[in-house]
Order: C-alpha cells, then structure tokens, then sequence
C-alpha cells in the first residue's frame, strides 16, 4: 500500500476495466493518469490489448521510479517490463501511465 495507495485511492475504473484474467486497470479523475494493476508479474515484454493511451505518455513502475519503454504494436500496446524491477513489490505490481 506504501507504493500502490495513489493507483487505489482517489481513482475511478477506466472504461475498459481489464486485460485478460491478471490484469486491471484505474484511473485518475480528470483521466490524465491511468493505473495498470498486474497481478502476476510477466515473463517478458507485456502485451496490452485495451490499453488506449497517447503517442506522448510516460510509463513507470511505482515503487521503483524507473521509466518503461513502450512502443504501440499491432494489437495494443507492448510494454517492456524487465525482470529486475519485480523486487518494486511481492504480490500486485503497479505500473503508471502519465499522459
């Protein structure tokens, strides 16, 4: 909760609420900012099919502070999540996407 309170609190569920079985999303009240909940922790380059964000934002991991490439693929969104920043938490890993 020291990381991931601000993806929790003060947010509201984004209109596509999900990808697949282990991931969720929020997102801030004006919709600037938007929360990807992942609950298990991937292997390799995370694939987004309903992920719908802006060619200009900024993906981190909270709890590391660490910025996350990204490129736009040809059915959503791939995310480049490397192994080293799964110690950022033990059980949901929260990435933020700034707009």
């Amino acid at each position: 909760m020291k990381f991931n309170g601000k993806a929790i609190y003060v947010t509201r569920t984004a209109p596509q609420w999900k990808d697949g079985d282990k991931v969720r999303y929020t997102q801030s009240k004006d919709g600037k900012t938007k929360y990807i909940f992942l609950f298990e922790y991937p292997k390799s380059n995370l694939m987004l099919e309903n992920l719908d964000i802006s060619t200009k934002a900024k993906i981190s991991m909270l709890g590391s502070g660490k910025k996350i490439n990204w490129k736009e693929a040809d059915k959503g969104v791939s995310i480049s999540v490397t192994q080293n920043m799964q110690s950022a938490s033990k059980y949901v890993w929260v990435l933020e996407v700034k707009e």
